[in-house]
């Protein structure tokens, strides 16, 4: 009896955890493709230079909590043709030798963390960042994930508005990113 409601319950868990695939977003204008949660979506966006699109979350409680405290976005995509080590000094980063590092409201040096995957080459960073929620005329602090693609001199940068990505779904943007 003990093994049959294993059974159900692992099956229950695996339905439950299929319904929450992810889904593909393929970008043609900066030629990529990555996995984002289902209840997630990406509009095109040119509003600022090099931007190309927002993600904005679609559903329930997390559309509130956005639209309350992150301008309703979880995260901007921005392209570049250049190439990463151009697109980072660009950026602010500082480069040493084979390192990249980001500076934080001190001044002081942050290791970025380098990335390798399918056809990229690239960096993550997390630093601490401001953000206003609408109940509030103050800005709060909070945690900007910042994510590098690149391939010769093509650079896709994804970057939090105030609220880091989970890690599951920051390994994810990372282990599904392509360009295309």
């Amino acid at each position: 009896m003990k093994k049959l409601l294993a059974f159900y319950i692992l099956s229950y868990t695996t339905l439950a955890l299929s319904q929450t695939a992810n889904k593909k977003y393929i970008n043609t204008n900066g030629n990529f493709s990555i996995e984002l949660p289902q209840n997630w979506s990406v509009l095109n966006d040119n509003t600022v230079e090099n931007r190309i699109a927002i993600c904005v979350p679609s559903l329930g409680k997390e559309l509130k909590e956005y639209a309350n405290c992150y301008a309703g976005i979880v995260f901007y995509i921005e392209k570049y043709k250049t190439d990463l080590q151009t697109t980072l000094i660009n950026k602010g980063y500082l480069i040493n030798n084979d390192s990249v590092f980001a500076l934080d409201k001190k001044n002081k040096k942050i290791e970025v963390a380098k990335l390798q995957k399918n056809n990229y080459k690239g960096a993550y960073n997390q630093v601490v960042c401001n953000f206003i929620c609408k109940d509030s005329d103050k800005a709060t602090s909070g945690k900007c994930d910042f994510l590098f693609f690149n391939i010769n001199s093509r650079t896709i940068c994804i970057y939090t508005n105030g609220k880091p990505l989970s890690a599951a779904v920051k390994n994810n943007i990372i282990a599904s990113f392509k360009f295309i």
